[in-house]
């Protein structure tokens, strides 16, 4: 096992967190980076850290990295992964709990409606565009 690495200064500590998340259940969040992630609250079944409270880290529904008690605060987890990102998540998600503010997952559903909106938007301005200068040619040809 590889010691932890950097700290990271957080509003909760891991015990509030892992019963959030335990009454919760699965969580959707985003990093401060933008990367998404599933987290949710377990007991540790087999290793060095057998029976210990965990928080799992999942990406694209794949396990990425275990965060146990010594791992909070850390940049690092015990085997070395970088779990700063998603340390900061969760502890950004259990303030907005308490304030009763929208979830990460809400938040990010808005955010995806949001580009979809301007996407389309943007689509229709293009094809406005075109349309004009198709318009323009086709008046200049004696169409």
């Amino acid at each position: 096992m590889r010691h932890h690495q950097g700290k990271k200064d957080l509003a909760n500590n891991f015990e509030h967190i892992w019963r959030l998340l335990n009454a919760s259940g699965r969580q959707s969040l985003i990093t401060p980076n933008g990367h998404t992630f599933d987290t949710f609250a377990a007991l540790a079944i087999k290793g060095t850290h057998e029976g210990e409270k965990v928080v799992r880290i999942e990406k694209d529904g794949q396990e990425f990295a275990r965060i146990y008690p010594c791992c909070w605060g850390h940049t690092t987890n015990c085997y070395g992964t970088r779990i700063g990102g998603y340390s900061d998540a969760l502890d950004q998600w259990a303030v907005w709990i308490e304030k009763g503010i929208a979830q990460p997952a809400d938040l990010e559903t808005e955010r995806r409606i949001g580009e979809r909106n301007m996407a389309k938007q943007t689509f229709r301005e293009c094809a406005t565009q075109i349309l004009a200068k198709a318009n323009t040619l086709m008046s200049a040809c004696g169409g």
